[in-house]
């Protein structure tokens, strides 16, 4: 493969059987994350998984104690727990989730002795 071509007017071209033009950012984007994928780094890893509400239920309780969609949504309203919204779609990280209740029982651990 030949090395890629970095034109004046911020275009790379990499010519194999034919000719690819990428902008300068997208191809340092691509060669960075090739890089990390080679370090061993996975892209987004700080990232965490994003699941909707069912799957965040079933995560979280088990099934003899699992709350309602119904539950969710109403904690989702009050602002208790961290969501994404895009669109209609609704996701949730799971360890954030977590991170603000054990925050939040702290909290509350904290105001009862007092």
């Amino acid at each position: 493969m030949n090395e890629p071509q970095i034109e004046n007017d911020g275009v790379a071209t990499i010519k194999f059987s034919g000719e690819i033009t990428i902008q300068r950012e997208t191809l340092k984007a691509l060669l960075q994350e090739m890089q990390d994928e080679q370090a061993g780094k996975k892209p987004f890893a700080d990232l965490g998984q994003f699941v909707d509400g069912p799957t965040l239920l079933k995560l979280l309780f088990p099934p003899e104690c699992r709350p309602t969609k119904r539950w969710l949504h109403d904690q989702m309203d009050s602002k208790r727990i961290p969501f994404i919204k895009i669109g209609r779609l609704v996701f949730f990280d799971p360890e954030q989730v977590r991170e603000k209740w054990n925050s939040k029982n702290e909290q509350n651990s904290l105001q009862r002795r007092f």
